[in-house]
């Protein structure tokens, strides 16, 4: 699964903030400690005060399988 890598201050910056009308950007930590924001949020983004988004690294983020 692709997402995109933040920092702890993008983090915390996007914690309250909508990337489209009644939809919150949900920051997801990492089993390895790391930050990061679904693809589809950073593809949808609306909001002009979070334009940045769409230039976060894209990184591969594999889920664990049980």
């Amino acid at each position: 699964m692709l997402v995109g890598l933040l920092d702890e201050d993008e983090k915390t910056y996007l914690s309250n903030k909508y990337y489209e009308q009644y939809k919150k950007f949900t920051p997801i930590l990492t089993i390895d400690g790391d930050w990061v924001l679904p693809l589809h949020q950073i593809y949808d983004n609306e909001n002009i005060d979070c334009w940045w988004v769409k230039y976060l690294p894209i990184i591969e983020y594999k889920i664990e399988q049980p």
